[in-house]
């Protein structure tokens, strides 16, 4: 029975249409008896969970500005003897480090660059090859014309 049927009867005052609804209220019924008892207290506890995330977070933000506070006092502070030592030999290892870095970004650009020049070397002998080639090709050609015109020329 469609929809439109169980509207029909109802309009109609159908004793199977009534037991329908009737029969479809309680399944409303139940289902939200269900909603009460399973899902409430799973809502329940998610939203006491996030309100204890919730000051979890307010407590994190307080610490990590009391955590800047301190580091900026730090830094305002001048430094001494040894402080400086240390903040040099830092700055000395950061230094050689990128160094290291470029060293080997030169190296392998070096690399690249060192293959690419070998194989326009060897683009060029083959090329030279060709040319040679070409150039033998051609002498022979012509000397062959000249006989033949030669040739051509005595037969006449």
């Amino acid at each position: 029975m469609c929809i439109r049927d169980s509207y029909k009867g109802v309009r109609t005052g159908s004793n199977e249409d009534s037991a329908r609804i009737l029969e479809l209220e309680k399944s409303n019924y139940e289902l939200m008896k269900k909603i009460d008892t399973d899902f409430k207290p799973q809502i329940e506890r998610y939203k006491s969970s996030i309100e204890n995330l919730k000051s979890e977070v307010k407590v994190l933000k307080l610490e990590n500005l009391k955590y800047q506070s301190q580091l900026e006092k730090l830094l305002k502070k001048p430094l001494d003897g040894v402080e400086k030592k240390h903040e040099l030999d830092y700055m000395r290892e950061n230094k050689i480090a990128e160094q290291e870095k470029k060293i080997a970004q030169l190296s392998e650009e070096l690399t690249k660059a060192e293959q690419k020049g070998f194989e326009l070397q060897q683009s060029k002998q083959e090329l030279l090859y060709e040319k040679e080639n070409f150039a033998l090709e051609r002498s022979r050609l012509e000397r062959r014309i000249k006989d033949l015109e030669l040739f051509l020329s005595e037969t006449k």
